[in-house]
């Protein structure tokens, strides 16, 4: 990267679209233009959503199928329902090609940096910076500071929502957003995306919903909802309610309930 990884990824074939797998929480393998990232996918099986599943785990650990020749991993932030710092160091650790970036402050960031002593291949983000951009081959990758939902952990304050443009699809990666008028001015505003992914919390506040509507974008997918078994929140719960409430003025929004979904973007247009 320019700060980016110059290795190849395997998967989908080169040229043929952008194809994004949501694998369960706010995880995301995308594989674009020859570049594969995954954002949001290496963390605890304890946290308060749902686990990251064995068969899942060593899929990833020992990079096989749809996780083989991942060139980039990506983190909004570092709570352990996004991330898990001593997975991610095992990661690295067996895939030396592999590139990393994520939050200055997460647990092991620092020791990751000492460790590796590749700037090229381990960035920890600047917190003093709004806007970070980084190249990794021929796809451009924007890291904007925004706000945790509700409150930021004294362990874990710094909080990015992610822009991937491969120069013919646009999306967004929310993460787990305060979706309030300032948040949704920097990543959104100006900007026309090819689908964007957000918390379902976004439908539970009102005074979010406008904004949720004002998203220029072809798709809208709510992620990071838990699964019936694992609904200890009761987010699924409260999701799936304001979504049938609230369907008619959500236009091309979806809601993403099942492991590894797959959802394709053909390059038929460039984005504005």
């Amino acid at each position: 990267m320019s700060g980016g990884s110059g290795c190849s990824a395997a998967g989908e074939r080169k040229g043929e679209g952008m194809y994004i797998y949501h694998m369960t929480n706010s995880g995301l393998l995308i594989s674009t233009n020859g570049v594969k990232f995954l954002v949001d996918g290496i963390f605890s099986r304890n946290n308060l959503f749902n686990p990251l599943d064995a068969e899942m785990e060593n899929g990833i650990m020992d990079s096989v199928g749809p996780f083989a020749g991942v060139d980039c991993l990506l983190f909004t932030h570092c709570h352990e329902d996004h991330y898990d710092g001593t997975k991610v160091k095992r990661y690295l650790e067996d895939n030396p090609s592999t590139s990393l970036i994520l939050p200055e402050d997460a647990v092991f960031g620092r020791e990751l940096r000492e460790y590796y002593q590749q700037e090229e291949r381990i960035c920890l983000l600047d917190r003093k910076l709004d806007h970070q951009v980084f190249h990794v081959k021929n796809t451009e990758v924007h890291l904007i500071r925004t706000k945790h939902l509700d409150y930021a952990s004294a362990e874990c304050d710094s909080h990015y929502s992610i822009i991937i443009d491969d120069g013919v699809n646009r999306i967004g990666i929310a993460g787990d957003i305060e979706l309030n008028d300032e948040e949704t001015e920097k990543v959104f505003s100006g900007k026309r995306f090819d689908a964007v992914f957000l918390n379902p919390v976004v439908l539970y506040r009102k005074s979010w919903i406008g904004n949720f509507i004002s998203i220029n974008s072809e798709k809208k997918y709510i992620y990071h909802i838990p699964s019936e078994e694992h609904d200890r929140l009761m987010y699924r719960k409260m999701t799936l309610y304001h979504y049938s409430m609230m369907k008619n003025k959500l236009v091309n929004c979806e809601l993403l309930l099942n492991k590894m979904q797959k959802i394709s973007l053909k390059r038929t247009k460039k984005s504005a």
